[in-house]
């Protein structure tokens, strides 16, 4: 292969494998240290994290989405 051919489908698959365990492991351990950091649950809702001084009463619940 000269760089200017398409790779086999295997080595796509493989390195698309590689690249994508590489991301998962980065992405735990980022939520890992965010939660040791802040003490708080990751939240996926688009809502910012408060701080670790809110009290629970004041934390916005995320809302259901409606159709």
């Amino acid at each position: 292969m000269n760089g200017n051919e398409t790779p086999p489908a295997a080595f796509i698959k493989k390195e698309f494998s590689i690249v994508s365990e590489l991301l998962a492991e980065g992405w735990a351990g980022a939520i890992a240290a965010g939660k040791k950091q802040k003490q708080l649950p990751v939240r996926f809702d688009g809502l910012k994290t408060p701080s670790p001084e809110t009290p629970p009463e004041e934390i916005p619940r995320a809302l259901p989405e409606t159709v």
